[in-house]
């Protein structure tokens, strides 16, 4: 809407009313109208809203938006909406979300602090511009002698939980916002905080509304956290041991200790974990699972429970069954079989993304030989008799033309053991006719379809019916073209994932028609190249 405005001696300027003589013919516009100081209230927030107007052109529509409120010309509740979805759209340039964030902060009016509060609270974990992050924790920081201000505690910890290539951690922004809300206390020490009381606090109490998946979010989150501040468990093990010892919180990670001897490190770890106690205690083939598992980890001794993580509890349990030879020897026995198992076979080594040096990446057995324990070298054994078992690479290949022909996404899926279980029927619960061995594709859902250079794991995956937990490994596609053999390997993401979900993991690689090479990988970046899987015709 464009204002009206009285000039001597020319006409009447009215929006939508034929041009005066004096103005050159010219109609009026929202653009004119800004120039000419003559825009209502509502034509800002057209401007403020409009992802072509250009950031310096919306902040300015900010100001006067803001100014209009203040001075109580706009209704301020409709402004502070409007400046809210600014906030919320991470598309937008982040100085424009940076001057909004600066008015919402000025705020002053009855509830507008809370308000403000709540939706940083909303937005923290997800937000993704580094300049606003920076601003919000800056702000945290200066309202730090604020108690309310500690309702912030769980958004930041799910924040800094994220992995970033930079700042490093002892940078992060958020980790300074934390330690200002608790001077005198360690970073350590308020993540293990969300982690027993995840919902917040506001002068001791809890956030009220929280929803109960946010506040697994937290849990999950402040966990993820302290296995990278913490890899080596040390610290979580003190506090642990001064926590109360009947903490519901603390119940499943002192359960996988003592009777599967490994600690969940990841946030995505423990939701593994407590799927696998869960299943336990519903009886069934969750339970037969369970007592199979803990009686074969029990039989193993001090040197190859060294660096055993939760991904080498299945193929533990299976070579108790199938292969108890394994779970009698040593690390280096167990390496000289995989190596003597590799030797001969074509490899394809990753060229993309290796900068301009001309490197290749690194996937031998010789690469990494001193960064694998016993649990490793078991489960790349067991994972390479699966990917030569029947029916197991024709399904992989089906797959992989299915995903050559959707260019939406990457496709990906799991690999499991399928065989009876005590107390249970076959596992997993899909047809799988006589193998020992069963792949079952989970791809992205819609929303989820990023690029054909991506694969976002589904929920599924996670939970699969019958042996979500129970799964040897995920694996994904890099099978674009037939002529993939450049990207051999697992990417910057893929390596991220690993060791977010502490999966052992597969990439199958298209490397000429016919023929996909299978790469292994797993936290700590070890990559191992298996070989070539052959489509039989």
């Amino acid at each position: 809407m464009i204002k009206r405005s009285q000039q001597r001696g020319a006409c009447v300027v009215v929006a939508l009313v034929l041009a005066c003589p004096s103005l050159g013919g010219w109609a009026p516009s929202v653009a004119r109208a800004e120039a000419l100081g003559w825009l209502d209230p509502e034509d800002d927030v057209t401007i403020i809203l409009d992802a072509d107007a250009g950031a310096n052109k919306r902040t300015k529509a900010v100001d006067r938006l803001w100014e209009a409120a203040e001075a109580g010309r706009y209704d301020r509740a409709a402004a502070r909406e409007t400046l809210k979805t600014v906030i919320w759209k991470s598309s937008a340039p982040s100085p424009l979300r940076q001057a909004v964030l600066a008015k919402l902060l000025s705020d002053a009016s009855p509830g507008a602090i809370a308000d403000t509060r709540k939706l940083l609270r909303l937005r923290m974990p997800t937000e993704s511009q580094w300049p606003v992050i920076d601003d919000i924790c800056r702000a945290i920081t200066a309202r730090a002698g604020d108690q309310a201000w500690r309702e912030m505690t769980g958004a930041l910890v799910r924040s800094y939980a994220r992995r970033v290539p930079t700042p490093p951690d002892a940078d992060r922004p958020e980790r300074g916002a934390l330690l200002a809300l608790y001077p005198g206390e360690s970073i350590e020490q308020i993540a293990f905080k969300v982690y027993l009381k995840p919902a917040g606090e506001i002068n001791g109490g809890e956030l009220s509304g929280q929803a109960p998946e946010l506040v697994e979010k937290q849990r999950d989150a402040a966990w993820e956290l302290l296995g990278r501040l913490d890899p080596n468990g040390g610290v979580r093990a003190s506090m642990m041991a001064a926590a109360p010892q009947d903490d519901p919180a603390l119940r499943p990670i002192a359960r996988c200790a003592q009777e599967l001897k490994v600690v969940p490190v990841t946030g995505s770890e423990l939701s593994w974990a407590k799927r696998l106690i869960e299943g336990a205690d519903a009886g069934g083939e969750g339970a037969a699972w369970w007592s199979e598992s803990s009686a074969a980890v029990g039989k193993l001794n001090g040197d190859q429970l060294k660096g055993l993580q939760l991904r080498h509890i299945e193929p533990v349990r299976w070579a108790a069954k199938h292969k108890p030879d394994w779970l009698a020897t040593d690390r280096d026995t167990l390496l000289s079989e995989l190596e003597r198992r590799l030797d001969g076979r074509r490899v394809w080594r990753k060229t993309a993304d290796m900068g301009d040096s001309g490197r290749l990446s690194k996937e031998s057995l010789k690469d990494w030989r001193d960064a694998l324990v016993w649990g490793d070298a078991l489960a790349i054994l067991v994972i390479d008799d699966a990917l030569r078992s029947a029916g197991v690479a024709s399904e992989l290949f089906a797959q992989a033309a299915a995903d050559r022909a959707d260019s939406s996404t990457e496709y990906g899926g799991g690999l499991w053991a399928a065989e009876p279980v005590p107390g249970g029927s076959t596992n997993p619960k899909w047809t799988v006719k006589d193998n020992s061995f069963v792949v079952k594709g989970f791809n992205p859902r819609p929303g989820q379809r990023v690029n054909d250079r991506t694969f976002v794991a589904p929920e599924a995956l996670f939970t699969a019916d019958g042996a979500g937990g129970r799964v040897l490994c995920h694996y994904h596609f890099h099978v674009q073209t037939d002529n993939n053999a450049d990207y051999a390997g697992p990417g910057v993401g893929d390596m991220e994932y690993a060791a977010t979900h502490g999966r052992a993991c597969l990439v199958l690689t298209s490397v000429k028609k016919g023929v996909l090479n299978a790469d292994y990988y797993q936290r700590n970046g070890v990559t191992i190249d298996l070989g070539e899987l052959k489509e039989s015709r």
